[in-house]
């Protein structure tokens, strides 16, 4: 087995919704994607439980921090996918524990922009992605 590690992560995107990527800045912290599923009550009054089976699912959302550089490309082009609303391909690429690689890739639109002003430290953009779709949990090793 190949595992995916919490390490070296890259973040790219192709606004043009493709799949030419172009990385996204520097990634300050940890991030995930949390695709949900939704609960269709089928409970009968004579029942003693509540009753529940599987319904939708939505691909969630991706929610992470990168350093803010104006003078880099990539910190405007997540503004730009901001104000546009434009749904684009995401790519994650994740360093797996024998040295390779594998990706995770899904369409989304940013829904949530700001900007981090600490004290003492770099400032930083939070950025949300809207996952719209399937969320790109299956395997793709390269």
């Amino acid at each position: 087995m190949d595992r995916r590690i919490g390490n070296n992560q890259i973040l790219s995107v192709d606004a043009a919704g493709g799949s030419s990527f172009t990385a996204v800045g520097c990634i300050r912290n940890a991030f995930s994607v949390d695709a949900t599923r939704a609960d269709v009550d089928v409970t009968c009054l004579g029942d003693e439980y509540d009753q529940f089976v599987a319904g939708s699912k939505a691909g969630g959302n991706l929610n992470l921090e990168i350093l803010y550089d104006p003078n880099d490309g990539t910190s405007q082009t997540v503004a730009d996918l901001y104000e546009s609303g434009a749904v684009a391909t995401w790519q994650i690429t994740y360093s797996t524990e024998t040295g390779g690689s594998d990706t995770q890739v899904f369409a989304g639109y940013v829904n949530n922009l700001a900007l981090n002003v600490p004290r003492n430290d770099g400032v930083a953009m939070q950025v949300g992605v809207k996952v719209t779709g399937a969320p790109g949990f299956e395997e793709s090793s390269s």
